[in-house]
């Protein structure tokens, strides 16, 4: 049986407008992956920044905060694109990841209903090229998971423990072609269409960053602020 994710909406700040696509980047794109990412490269920094804030975390409380927000961001994601027909395969990715970070927050001493009631943010999915835009945001941090978890494990390995969600896809790389491959297939069948699957990316990034800037203060310890660097050339 699924384990159901029930959406607890805390409204965000609105996106600002979208830029108008470059059509003819998307219609001479061998890669629609490799496509979206040259268009929303802008975003990529500050998005890795965020992820890599966790560098930072020595202590149980406050690394369980942290994994707290990304279960609030990628819950709500998960539920909103669940109701989108026909991406069920889609899904599985960050499924398999929620389902992780759900058992990391159990080890760090959370219950099924604490779970449930963490705070989520607005997430609006309308249709099949909305969904693909926000999974494209969420499935980009497997690039870093590797990096994080092995940090993790020397810095603080107490934590060690509780690092599933980073370990479900030890491979970034493949799990993002993959998306890949079903984002291409999706254009291809008439399923999405790029430039809305750019837009939604783009409002996804902006959501993002700002769940994570509002709820996330910290002074970046110089290890922290050295990987952040080499993340972002």
């Amino acid at each position: 049986m699924r384990r159901i994710v029930r959406c607890r909406p805390v409204q965000i700040s609105p996106a600002p407008a979208v830029r108008a696509p470059q059509p003819h980047v998307w219609e001479s794109s061998k890669s629609w992956l490799n496509s979206l990412g040259r268009q929303t490269v802008q975003h990529h920094a500050l998005a890795d920044a965020a992820r890599l804030a966790i560098l930072d975390v020595t202590s149980e409380a406050k690394y369980r905060l942290f994994l707290e927000r990304i279960y609030g961001f990628e819950a709500a994601v998960e539920c909103q694109v669940s109701g989108v027909r026909g991406l069920e395969v889609a899904l599985y990715g960050a499924r398999a990841r929620l389902a992780r970070l759900h058992q990391d927050l159990v080890v760090l001493g959370h219950d099924a209903s604490a779970i449930a009631a963490l705070a989520q943010p607005t997430v609006t999915v309308q249709h099949s090229s909305d969904a693909l835009g926000w999974l494209f945001v969420i499935e980009r941090h497997v690039l870093l998971a590797g990096l994080i978890r092995r940090v993790v494990a020397t810095q603080a390995p107490a934590l060690a423990r509780a690092t599933g969600y980073f370990a479900t896809h030890t491979d970034g790389g493949v799990r993002l072609r993959e998306f890949g491959d079903l984002l291409r297939s999706s254009i291809a069948h008439g399923h999405a269409r790029p430039e809305l699957v750019l837009a939604a990316a783009r409002r996804a990034f902006e959501a993002q960053h700002h769940w994570y800037a509002a709820r996330s203060q910290r002074r970046a310890t110089p290890v922290a602020q050295r990987t952040r660097q080499l993340a972002s050339r």
